[in-house]
């Protein structure tokens, strides 16, 4: 979905989700979304307007990308929504914050999911995962940004959701 587009409905991306998951009910629907304002670490008002609208329509999970750098993680009802992973490939190295970007890999088990945090340096377009001493502070600076009761799951790099 391409939330940036003045052409963009709200209305009509829930009715999209929610006849996905009339049709798939028992799956995990994830949504990945293009919005938010370009070099800004926190979510805008409209960003959790969406979010929250997809994720009552049925999405379990909602990755956003567009503004370049790593915004902040949210649950919301159980659902997580990572609002900006930043980069992975772009021509951007004006800036460590757009050369900076979070990688996640998600286990899906029956009654929970995960979802472990893998900060990544972007290099010339090249990531690789952080050194164990950057990826401390850095998690650390998301957790901050984000929902307080998360900070200690984020900050270690990890978190849990029922389902």
């Amino acid at each position: 979905m391409n939330a940036t587009y003045p052409s963009f409905v709200l209305e009509d991306a829930e009715e999209f989700v929610r006849k996905i998951r009339s049709e798939e009910p028992e799956a995990f629907l994830a949504v990945n979304i293009h919005w938010g304002e370009e070099y800004q670490k926190k979510s805008n008002a409209r960003q959790r307007e969406i979010a929250h609208a997809l994720a009552d329509a049925g999405a379990d999970l909602l990755v956003g990308h567009h503004p370049h750098v790593a915004q902040e993680i949210e649950v919301y009802r159980g659902k997580a929504i990572f609002y900006s992973l930043g980069n992975f490939i772009f021509d951007q190295y004006a800036s460590a914050d757009t050369k900076e970007g979070l990688l996640v890999r998600m286990s899906l088990t029956p009654g929970e999911v995960r979802y472990e945090l893998l900060p990544a340096d972007l290099g010339r377009s090249q990531p690789e995962l952080m050194p164990e001493d950057k990826k401390t502070a850095w998690l650390s600076e998301l957790a901050r940004r984000g929902e307080q009761v998360l900070e200690s799951q984020v900050g270690a790099g990890s978190l849990r959701l029922l389902r």
